[in-house]
């Protein structure tokens, strides 16, 4: 789980996606990796806690470990979560490619309500080549909420 708090209200995540690049993915000797790497479709859920009344932003980034360079990490809203009627999430609906500086992703507008949970996320991974090293490339993904 990793918290973030901006004024009163806070948002959570619980995540953690880990994939295997192995030949399985490539189609055809002497090729590189055909296709692109999807997570699970909810393999990210965001709660929204504490909100007032108003609109607020969450913004995506991520803070490379270990990452080439030539990877694109990218994320979707798959789903509109759970909680009060009058939270509304709307946008990320597309893949969102994740850079190093914070870019908004969703807005969600409040008009009564506290809380709204499980939003559903869903990662996208391309770029991945046989001429990559071969080790762990670690990234992590970061949320924030502004209002």
């Amino acid at each position: 789980m990793f918290p973030a708090i901006a004024g009163a209200q806070s948002l959570s995540v619980n995540s953690g996606w880990q994939t295997v690049l192995d030949a399985t993915l490539i189609s055809q000797a002497g090729r590189d990796y055909d296709e692109d790497l999807f997570s699970q479709s909810n393999q990210t859920l965001l709660d929204l806690k504490d909100l007032n009344n108003g609109t607020y932003t969450v913004s995506v980034h991520k803070i490379d470990i270990d990452w080439d360079p030539n990877l694109e990490l990218s994320v979707q809203r798959t789903g509109t979560g759970t909680g009060n009627p009058n939270i509304i999430p709307t946008g990320g609906l597309t893949f969102l490619p994740i850079g190093n500086s914070p870019q908004p992703f969703l807005f969600v507008s409040v008009g009564g309500g506290k809380n709204y949970n499980n939003i559903p996320l869903q990662y996208r991974l391309k770029g991945m080549s046989v001429t990559m090293e071969v080790k762990n490339h670690t990234t992590t993904v970061v949320y924030t909420i502004t209002n």
